[in-house]
């Protein structure tokens, strides 16, 4: 499946992966999500789901796809504003939590790899 952000960039994905991490993927998929501000729509191919993120940009994408498939996330003075939005949006405790402590100074402002523990 697809992931687009809302500057337009792709991000491949599995479902099962994205909705063990995050409650707005797991309500998505569920089909409980249809409230949620994202549109879903078939690949080009038919076989392939698309996921809109209007909300969303490719940086943070980025940032919360690596904390979910590798358990490091990118957080620093530069992203962490609009990463604990995209964060909050998409309902990624781990990364949210992140950003909290390097916004309350419990994290250096300039660390930038912080590994999540599951």
């Amino acid at each position: 499946m697809s992931v687009i952000s809302s500057d337009r960039q792709r991000f491949r994905a599995h479902k099962i992966i994205l909705a063990s991490a995050s409650r707005y993927f797991e309500a998505l998929f569920l089909g409980a999500g249809k409230h949620l501000h994202g549109t879903s729509s078939p690949g080009v191919d038919g076989d392939d789901m698309q996921i809109q993120l209007e909300a969303v940009d490719a940086e943070s994408l980025a940032c919360i796809l690596s904390s979910i498939y590798h358990g490091i996330v990118d957080v620093g003075e530069g992203n962490v504003e609009a990463l604990l939005l995209a964060s909050n949006y998409l309902d990624v405790a781990a990364v949210k939590a992140a950003c909290c402590q390097v916004v309350t100074g419990q994290l250096c402002p300039l660390l930038f790899h912080v590994r999540i523990e599951s």
